[in-house]
């Protein structure tokens, strides 16, 4: 407030040390005759500082939303501008199409968890056919080395 004040009194002053005029006082022949003026002491007056001007308004943060699953949107309950927090409700999206593929995704793992089942058990059918044939092999071969067994 101080700060105001001085500028007031410096600005007075400066307006009226230029309207005494220049150094020229040479006499004019349209010389008008001088104007009346009162004087008044500077107080110090309580005043609201107010300062206008233009601009433009510009979000400190903004963000892009998205979806990571494509679905249809059933509601929406924010509008471009409202203040929002995170974790707020932005939209609602139709759940029905989400449902239906994690449906499908749930019976594709079932019938994968089926198939591995199934490739197991015919691994260890192999697996048994395998020591079979060895075993088989190294009878056959026991009784050839005696001379027991035809080539």
């Amino acid at each position: 407030m101080k700060r105001l004040t001085g500028i007031i009194a410096v600005s007075l002053a400066a307006g009226g040390l230029s309207a005494c005029g220049g150094a020229d006082h040479a006499a004019d022949a349209n010389a008008q005759p001088p104007i009346a003026v009162t004087l008044a002491a500077v107080v110090s007056v309580d005043m609201a500082e107010r300062l206008e001007a233009g601009g433009v308004v510009a979000a400190l943060e903004s963000a892009s939303v998205s979806s990571r699953i494509v679905a249809t949107i059933a509601d929406v309950r924010v509008k471009a501008g409202d203040r929002v927090r995170a974790g707020d409700l932005l939209v609602i999206l139709d759940a029905r199409d989400v449902a239906e593929h994690a449906r499908q995704a749930h019976a594709s793992a079932t019938a994968a968890d089926k198939a591995l089942t199934h490739a197991r058990t015919e691994q260890s059918v192999a697996e048994a056919e395998h020591r079979l044939a060895n075993a088989w092999h190294t009878r056959i071969a026991a009784l050839h080395a005696r001379n027991s067994a035809t080539d």
